[in-house]
Formats: C-alpha cells, sequence, structure tokens
C-alpha cells in the first residue's frame, strides 16, 4: 500500500507546486514497489512522474514522454485499461502541445474503442476536462469527439 499513498503524496506535491517533492515521493513509491514486487499502480506511478517532469519544466518533454510511453507499456502488459487510457491522454496532451498533433489524433483515433470507456472513467472536471481534450485533438468530425459523450 505505501507506494499508492506515495503516488498521492506526489499528486498533493504536484498540486502544490512542489514538484522535486513531488519526484522525491516516486522515486521512493518506485523503490518500493520495487523490493516488495508490488507492481498493480506502476503504470501510475510512471504517468504521474511524466506529469511532474512536465510541470517542473517544458525542457524535460522527451523524459516525460518516455515515462508516459513506460506507464502505457505497463498497463498493457497488466490490461489496465482505464491506466493505458490515462497515460495515452497524458502523452498525446504532450504531442499536442509540442505541434505534433496528427501523432496526438491517431493515438487517440486508435483507441476509439475506448471512447465510451473514457466518458464512464472521466468523473469530475478533470474527466471532464480529459474527454474535452480528446475530442478537441481528434477533431469535430471525428468519431471520437461524436462518441465520446455518449454514455
Amino acid at each position: 500500500m505505501r507506494p499508492y499513498f506515495l503516488c498521492l503524496l506526489a499528486e498533493a506535491c504536484m498540486a502544490t507546486g512542489r514538484f522535486d517533492d513531488g519526484l522525491s515521493a516516486l522515486a521512493e513509491a518506485l523503490t518500493a514497489a520495487d523490493e516488495h514486487k508490488i507492481r498493480h499502480y506502476e503504470a501510475e506511478m510512471h504517468r504521474l512522474k511524466g506529469e511532474l517532469l512536465l510541470k517542473q519544466s517544458n525542457s524535460k518533454a522527451s523524459d516525460a514522454q518516455s515515462c508516459f510511453q513506460r506507464a502505457i507499456a505497463v498497463a498493457r502488459k497488466q490490461s489496465g485499461k482505464s491506466l493505458e487510457l490515462r497515460a495515452t491522454m497524458s502523452l498525446s496532451r504532450l504531442l499536442d502541445k509540442q505541434g505534433r498533433r496528427d501523432e496526438a489524433r491517431a493515438m487517440l483515433a486508435g483507441r476509439q474503442g475506448a471512447a465510451g470507456r473514457i466518458s464512464r472513467i472521466a468523473t469530475g472536471a478533470g474527466g471532464a476536462c480529459a474527454v474535452q481534450n480528446a475530442g478537441r485533438i481528434i477533431g469535430k468530425g471525428g468519431s471520437f469527439a461524436r462518441n465520446a459523450g455518449r454514455r
């Protein structure tokens, strides 16, 4: 359970602008997960690390991208669809900010079958934002944008 709580701490640090502390908490979480073979939250740890790196400095975008890609790979290996979707959304937002909209669009278009899952997973303001971002990246004419709001 310790890695999970350290991830919560890292999220709190990110929300309060304490990025170095958040990265330290995640380093400790990853170490604890390795030592105790706790893998169920590993994908989210990598995704959070990528988000923290981006918040810390835009110059760390390539490191953040690596974190998101690793999170996606781990989630796929574990069949963690919601964690895979979160990491895919993080990576697509990064690609979109870098002007690589076609790559972001292709990545999300490949997840069109997940459009319904995105709207079910998305709860609260942050979730609604995720659905809107995905729809914006795909474009108004894409089927993702049409299906994302359906439940």
